[in-house]
C-alpha cells in the first residue's frame, strides 16, 4: 500500500478514488468512465466536451524517490503508446471526442524529471498523427492536491477522517 495524507492506497483503490473525484468535478464536461473490462485501451475515461483523458497511477508499495520515478515514467510511456496501438478501438468509444488534454494522476510527484519526461512523449505523441487526438495534444501531471476538495468531500461523506501526517506526540504522565 502507498501511503498518502487521504489514506493508504493501491492502484484499484486509488483509482476508485479517481472515479469518484472525476465524476463529481468533471461531470458539467461530460465526463465518462471507461470500464477497465477488456482493457481501458491507456484512459480511465474521458470528458466529452473538453477533450481531457485521464489515466491514474498508484504504486502498490513505497518506492525510493528514483524508482517512484521510473515507475511512473514507465507507466506513462505504455499508456500513452496504449493511445497509438488502440487508436480504432477508442475512437469507437471517443466518437467525435478528440482528446487535448491527457491527465497523469498520481498521488504524488516528487521528480522535477517527470515533467521533461512528459513533454519529450508529448512531442512523440504528436508526431504520431492520431485521429483520436487534437492537433494541441498536452500531457498533464497531476498529483492529489490536485483534488484537495474534491478527495475531502469523497472521504468525509463515508466517514473517514482526513490525515495532515501530523500527528501529536502522546506523552507520559507527569508523576
Amino acid at each position: 500500500m502507498f501511503k498518502t495524507n487521504f489514506g493508504s492506497f493501491d492502484g484499484d483503490s486509488w483509482e476508485a478514488l479517481c472515479q469518484q473525484v472525476f465524476k463529481r468535478k468533471f461531470v458539467n464536461d461530460g465526463y465518462q468512465p471507461i470500464p477497465a473490462s477488456p482493457g481501458d485501451f491507456g484512459l480511465e475515461g474521458f470528458t466529452m466536451q473538453t477533450g481531457i483523458g485521464f489515466q491514474c497511477y498508484c504504486p502498490d508499495e513505497h518506492y525510493t524517490r528514483q524508482e517512484l520515478y521510473e515507475k511512473q515514467r514507465d507507466k506513462i510511456t505504455r499508456d500513452l503508446s496504449k493511445l497509438k496501438d488502440n487508436e480504432v478501438e477508442l475512437k469507437r468509444r471517443l466518437g467525435s471526442t478528440s482528446l487535448k488534454n491527457w491527465y497523469f494522476v498520481t498521488p504524488q510527484i516528487n521528480k522535477n524529471e517527470l515533467l521533461a519526461h512528459a513533454r519529450t512523449k508529448e512531442l512523440e505523441v504528436k508526431s504520431w498523427n492520431l485521429s483520436i487526438l487534437h492537433p494541441d495534444f498536452c500531457i498533464h501531471l497531476h498529483d492529489a492536491e490536485h483534488y484537495l476538495v474534491e478527495i475531502n468531500e469523497i472521504l468525509s461523506a463515508a466517514g473517514v477522517a482526513f490525515d495532515f501526517g501530523m500527528h501529536h506526540p502522546v506523552l507520559s504522565e507527569l508523576a
